[in-house]
């Protein structure tokens, strides 16, 4: 099971969760089945990350490009002294609702690879958030 559906955060990505599993459940049935990303979380507190569409683009250029690990570093300092009442799992499902997109259109990896190469970002994302 990918380590980003078994994160030891309490209840943190429960969307990101019942997506994943709802989506291997399909693919269990025999279903060829493309990676999906999680819907945008709505937030419990409105406002707490109001980063423009802009701002969110040069996050994603950010993380596909060059040092991921010094990257998300980057962005979870950003996030967190600009949001300091955001919570680590808004801030993991915020990140991630930028990178997914990316590496599900990426024509060049399997559906495999896909789920490995977000398996790895988020184990990243989580050992740097903790």
């Amino acid at each position: 099971m990918p380590r980003w559906l078994t994160c030891k955060m309490g209840d943190t990505l429960p969307l990101l969760r019942i997506t994943i599993v709802a989506a291997l459940g399909m693919g269990l049935a025999g279903q060829a089945l493309a990676l999906e990303c999680p819907a945008a979380k709505p937030l419990e507190r409105p406002g707490v990350l109001k980063e423009t569409p802009a701002q969110i683009a040069d996050m994603t250029n950010m993380l596909v490009a060059g040092d991921v690990g010094n990257h998300i570093r980057f962005i979870v300092l950003h996030l967190q002294s600009h949001y300091p009442s955001v919570e680590n799992a808004e801030i993991i499902n915020y990140i991630l609702n930028a990178y997914c997109p990316v590496v599900a259109q990426d024509a060049g990896l399997n559906e495999q690879q896909k789920e490995a190469k977000l398996d790895q970002f988020v184990g990243q994302l989580v050992k740097i958030i903790k």
